[in-house]
This record gives structure tokens, C-alpha cells and sequence, in this order.
């Protein structure tokens, strides 16, 4: 059995290392503040050691268990240093591709650009980021219906699947490739969900509020003011036009349909400045 250390704060990643039969969880790291009351149950219920970061300048001081083992990544805060990885096998689980979506906010680029396909990416680093040596994929379709949640919920239920390469990869039965030079996408800002009322589809809108429902809403500038937009309806076309005001927008797009969203001022979402 393939002892492994977690990094991250992955609910699915600890529930899948616990129920696996070819991986034994032999410690968790987290990142202060990021663990759920969930995760951390898990964890007490199962007496895994548990070390909780505060800082990336931590890292090189993690007192790491004293036998061979295995490092797993899932959504963890921090780039590891090259000094790590040439003591240690690290296994990142990357929610895009490698080869075309590569970077921190993969699925929220993945629904920013209408993408109609994703995959949970499984590799070993060798020092670049989101590079590697691509051990195997998990693909998902991509909806428009799809946000953030949704998403990482597809992503995640292939890591059963993957495990299993993880597997055959760390007993040598199967080889990976080397992957380098893929598309890297920034971290999100808030002008890529920052909604243009004048000149943005309807499905462009769709896309940026779906990226920032489960997070504070898209953005809307109007007149000096800030808004948020945490949702919105379609509808067949009824002749409106474009026009804003304060709680509501409806747009016609293609004179086709049209879109209603919610919109609340920053002050009243959250005391936001």
C-alpha cells in the first residue's frame, strides 16, 4: 500500500485516500483559515496527524513523517519550492488541462471561456507550474449550467479513477509524459468578470456570473457605483432593450431572449469598499 501525505483542502481528495484500499493517508497539511469543520472531522475521526500552515515561507519547515511516502496535491495555496521537489515525489491534481488551461483559477477560465470540456489532470512536478510529467486524465463535459461548485464536483468524481493510475504509475506498470509549455491563464481579475451592459452576449453575461456565483458576484460599473450580480434568468425575447437600474437588468440579445439578473450595490452585498 502507497503511503501518502495530503496537502490541500479537498473534502473528496481526504474521503478517497481514507476509502482507498491501495493508498494509506499517513498525514494532512492545510493551510490555516482554509479547512472546513468536514475535513477537519475526518481527520480527528481517523487520527491522521494534521500540521496547518500560515505562511508559504512555512513550507520548508513541514516535518514530514519518517518513512517513504508520496506527497498529493489537491487545491493547495502555495507553489512548492524546487528544493522540495528534488527530496520528495509530489502528485498535483490540477482541475484543467495541461496543455490548455494551465494556471491557480483553472475552472473559473474554464467557464469564463465557454469551454464545453474540462479534465482533472493528475501529474508529477518537476518544477513548473502546472507542468510535469502528465500521468493521466479525467475528462467532463461543461454545461451552461454549470458554475464553480458544479464544476469542481465533475472534476473531483474522477479522482477514484485516477487514483488507480496513481497507482500503476508509482509500481512502474505505466509511464507518463512530459508536458511543458502549455497555455497559462493569469488569476482571475475583476475586470474578466466585470459585466459591459452595451456590448457583452448574453451568454458572455451568463459565463462571468456563473464563474462568481459561488464566490461575491460578478461586477457591474454603472454611473460611479459598483454592483454585484449573484444570479440571473433567461427568457424568450420580449422586445426589451438594454437598460440597468439598480436591482435589475434585462438585456435582449439577437432579439432572441433575454437576460434578468439581480444586482445589489457592494455597500448592501457586503460592506464591501
Amino acid at each position: 500500500m502507497n503511503k501518502v501525505v495530503y496537502m490541500g483542502y479537498s473534502d473528496s481528495m481526504i474521503r478517497c485516500l481514507l476509502d482507498s484500499d491501495l493508498f494509506d493517508l499517513i498525514m494532512v497539511i492545510g493551510k490555516e483559515g482554509r479547512m472546513n469543520k468536514n475535513q477537519y472531522q475526518m481527520i480527528e475521526e481517523n487520527h491522521i496527524p494534521y500540521y496547518e500552515l500560515i505562511n508559504k515561507e512555512e513550507l520548508e519547515k513541514i516535518k514530514f513523517p519518517n518513512e517513504e511516502f508520496t506527497v498529493i496535491l489537491r487545491k493547495f495555496e502555495y507553489i512548492i519550492p524546487q528544493s522540495m521537489i528534488k527530496k520528495f515525489r509530489f502528485i498535483n491534481f490540477h482541475g484543467g488541462s495541461l496543455k490548455y488551461n494551465r494556471g491557480a483559477h483553472a475552472p473559473v477560465w474554464s467557464i469564463l471561456n465557454r469551454d464545453k470540456a474540462s479534465c482533472l489532470s493528475m501529474y508529477e512536478l518537476t518544477g513548473g507550474v502546472d507542468e510535469g510529467i502528465l500521468i493521466d486524465e479525467y475528462p467532463v463535459e461543461i454545461t451552461e449550467e454549470d458554475d464553480i461548485n458544479t464544476l469542481n464536483v465533475k472534476l473531483e468524481s474522477g479522482i477514484p479513477k485516477l487514483l488507480v493510475s496513481l497507482d500503476s504509475y508509482l509500481s512502474g506498470n505505466i509511464k507518463g509524459i512530459s508536458v511543458k509549455n502549455g497555455i497559462y491563464h493569469p488569476k482571475i481579475q475583476e475586470k474578466d468578470f466585470t459585466i459591459d451592459i452595451e456590448n457583452d452576449s448574453v451568454k458572455v453575461i451568463s459565463a462571468k456570473i456563473r464563474s462568481q456565483r459561488n464566490y461575491y458576484g460578478a461586477l457591474i460599473l454603472e454611473n460611479g457605483l459598483r454592483y454585484r450580480v449573484e444570479d440571473f434568468t433567461l427568457f424568450p425575447s420580449t422586445g426589451y432593450k438594454r437598460r440597468f437600474f439598480d436591482g435589475e437588468i434585462l438585456i435582449v440579445d439577437d432579439g432572441q431572449e433575454f437576460i434578468r439578473c439581480n444586482v445589489r450595490s457592494e455597500k448592501i452585498f457586503g460592506g464591501e469598499k
